[in-house]
C-alpha cells in the first residue's frame, strides 16, 4: 500500500494580497470551483489583470495561491 502524498494550498483573496507581478500561480474565477494555472500581470484603470497559461485575459478573479508543492520534496530530489 502507498502512503497518500499530502499538498498544502494557500488562498489569498484578491483584496487581502496580491502575488508579485507575471510569476505563476493558480487563480480562481468567480464563474469555476476549479483552479487554473495564470499570473497576474499589473494593474491598469480598471483594476487588476489577469491571464490564463496561455496568455488570454481571465476575468472576476477571486482568489490565487501559490503554486503547491510536495511536502516531501528534499534537496531537490522527490521521495
Amino acid at each position: 500500500m502507498t502512503t497518500p502524498q499530502h499538498l498544502q494550498v494557500t488562498l489569498y483573496h484578491v483584496t487581502e494580497s496580491m502575488p508579485d507581478a507575471d510569476t505563476d500561480v493558480l487563480i480562481f474565477d468567480a464563474t469555476s470551483p476549479v483552479g487554473q494555472l495564470g499570473a497576474y500581470m499589473g494593474d491598469d484603470d480598471n483594476g487588476p489583470l489577469w491571464c490564463d497559461a496561455h496568455g488570454q485575459p481571465v476575468t472576476d478573479v477571486t482568489h490565487w495561491s501559490e503554486m503547491p508543492s510536495r511536502q516531501d520534496h528534499v534537496g531537490g530530489i522527490l521521495g
